[in-house]
């Protein structure tokens, strides 16, 4: 795990590095998957990498909660069951969240 310190004194914990994205994803939350409660809403990633993934959502998430995001369409995409692990108030109105991938023991099908 490295570490490093930005300009405004953050500590960087990441266990690999990220690459920087804008592009539309969509979250699917856990209860859903089960009832035909919430639909899944557009989230904007922001980065990605091997363990997580971090988006802006304007719905405020909790610590610990879980649901699946996909990202892109096609040949590229990325469907995976993440863990929140951080989320805080951003511009705008929006969240800024981190997500880790978590091992998926039940797929839906």
């Amino acid at each position: 795990m490295t570490t490093s310190t930005d300009s405004i004194g953050f500590i960087e914990r990441r266990r690999r590095a990220r690459i920087h994205s804008a592009t539309q994803g969509w979250l699917i939350p856990e209860s859903s998957l089960v009832t035909a409660g919430d639909e899944p809403w557009e989230v904007h990633v922001s980065d990605i990498s091997r363990d997580g993934v971090g988006f802006e959502s304007t719905a405020k998430m909790s610590r610990g909660e879980l649901c699946r995001i996909r990202i892109g369409r096609g040949p590229m995409r990325l469907a995976r069951r993440i863990r929140i692990i951080a989320c805080r108030a951003g511009a705008g109105g929006h969240y800024v969240i981190g997500g880790e991938f978590v091992r998926d023991d039940n797929p839906p099908g």
